[in-house]
């Protein structure tokens, strides 16, 4: 009645007792898939030969210990990367026995600042909850024994400033008609990915 992967066995295989004698048998259970339920129960059965029938059987409870830490990564951000405001984290977690929870932990914060209890891992971190330039990502799996398991540390650097941007023509106040052109100037620290250009509140184009 064992489930499939389970291999057992006993010592000695078979026992006979005179009347009121005592005796004990080994029993081992181990898993070639590692699947064991924990916890698991033993029973065991004795039977008269006799001709009056006889039958008296015990069973106990035993548990699996379990020192398996879970493993885990980070797989966004990516390590190095320039991020800002809303930023999407998540992690990779596995266990022997299962991941009941995966934490997210930033810098030496040991509060984590999302927590999530299921596959796939992921939250949203807020950057403007920190100051700009250098930070570290981490996060923790934890299994229902308590064995944690930690990543390593993505470092990421947050610029929470904004772009500048202006326009260099046509010049404030001045009066045009027909079809014109409108320049603009933008900066940023990191980098600028486009600008637009709108007219009363319209946007007009994208560069």
């Amino acid at each position: 009645g064992l489930p499939a992967g389970w291999i057992s066995s006993f010592t000695p295989t078979s026992l006979t007792l005179a009347p009121g004698a005592n005796s004990t048998s080994t029993f081992r259970v181990t898993s070639a898939s590692g699947a064991i339920p924990n916890p698991y129960t033993v029973t065991a059965r004795a039977t008269n030969s006799a001709a009056t029938s006889f039958n008296a059987s015990t069973s106990a409870t035993y548990g699996v210990t379990d020192t398996t830490a879970p493993t885990v990564s980070i797989t966004a951000p990516a390590s190095g990367s320039h991020v800002r405001g809303s930023v999407p984290v998540s992690a990779n977690a596995s266990d022997n026995v299962g991941v009941i929870r995966v934490e997210f932990f930033k810098d030496s914060d040991p509060t984590p600042f999302a927590t999530d209890t299921t596959s796939p891992y992921s939250t949203t971190w807020n950057t403007a909850s920190v100051s700009n330039g250098n930070h570290t990502l981490i996060a923790k799996a934890y299994d229902a024994a308590s064995n944690v398991g930690t990543s390593n540390a993505v470092p990421v650097t947050v610029d929470n400033a904004s772009p500048t941007a202006s326009i260099t023509s046509p010049t404030s106040g001045a009066t045009v008609n027909g079809t014109i052109n409108i320049n603009a100037s933008a900066a940023d620290n990191i980098g600028v990915t486009s600008v637009e250009f709108y007219v009363d509140g319209t946007r007009r184009s994208t560069d």
